[in-house]
């Protein structure tokens, strides 16, 4: 799982930004192969999604349709209520200019994402720098999109449906996680300030508090071969994100493949052991 990113999708990104770096462990009989430190390469990792991430700025109001459960809010700088997001519950949308979109969201009185939307002077593509703060050690990152559909000329530059591209640049609380075999199971640790210690679900385990991060996030483990972990992650008891760790056979790199459930995103991150 990596920190995330998503707007819905890429809010909350990011959900989900958008690095959610949550890792589990195999049976502990002797190091496994993700015992240790791994790193985050930006400029590897890749998106992907089943649909696109799809605005609508019309007549003062933000609409994200790209979702579960859609956003609809005014655009006029204000805190307004999103029932059934189990990341927020309020929400504001403030346009500072008629290329820019900035956006913040809120669980009960605290801020948990910021995002700031740009569009290209040629509307094909956008830019968004995200700040997570649903985490202990905010992550911040900046991440390009382009633009799916043909741009309306009489439409907000932001209006339509976009994808994710590359991500730009991530901060280094966004970068690092550690894990540790215990005894059937993982503790693990990131640079964002997210910890966990769980047995597998194939041992016995069940859910396990994720520390660091927001009241009622949980995960789950599970092995699913030698070298490859299936992880689970719940919020207030919704699963949210479903994400497969594979270590490649010279044990040097860490592929996690994560797949946003609310949103139908997937990110995939490469990560490299460090000495």
């Amino acid at each position: 799982m990596t920190t995330g990113m998503r707007m819905k999708r890429w809010q909350g990104m990011s959900r989900g930004w958008v690095l959610v770096l949550t890792v589990l462990s195999l049976p502990s009989l002797a190091e496994t192969p993700f015992a240790g430190t791994w790193q985050v390469d930006p400029e590897r990792t890749e998106f992907s999604s089943m649909l696109p991430l799809k605005i609508t700025i019309e007549r003062g109001v933000f609409k994200n349709d790209s979702c579960a459960s859609p956003v609809e809010v005014p655009a006029d700088g204000g805190d307004h209520g999103v029932p059934g997001n189990p990341y927020f519950d309020a929400m504001s949308v403030r346009l500072p200019d008629a290329r820019t979109a900035e956006i913040e969201q809120k669980g009960g009185a605290t801020v948990v994402w910021r995002g700031r939307y740009v569009a290209e002077p040629d509307s094909r593509s956008m830019t968004l720098h995200f700040e997570d703060r649903r985490p202990v050690h905010a992550v911040t990152g900046t991440i390009r999109f382009e633009r799916v559909d043909e741009p309306d000329p009489a439409a907000h530059p932001l209006s339509g449906s976009w994808r994710a591209s590359r991500l730009i640049d991530l901060s280094p609380s966004g970068r690092t996680l550690s894990f540790a075999d215990i005894d059937n199971g993982l503790a693990m640790s990131a640079s964002d300030g997210r910890s966990f210690s769980n047995v597998f679900g194939d041992r016995g385990g069940g859910t396990a508090p994720l520390h660091g991060y927001l009241d009622g996030a949980a995960v789950w483990v599970s092995r699913r071969a030698p070298h490859k972990l299936q992880i689970n992650r719940s919020q207030d008891g919704t699963l949210v994100e479903f994400t497969i760790g594979t270590v490649s056979d010279d044990g040097r790199q860490l592929e996690l493949g994560e797949l946003d459930l609310l949103c139908q995103a997937k990110t995939t991150w490469l990560l490299r052991k460090q000495p």
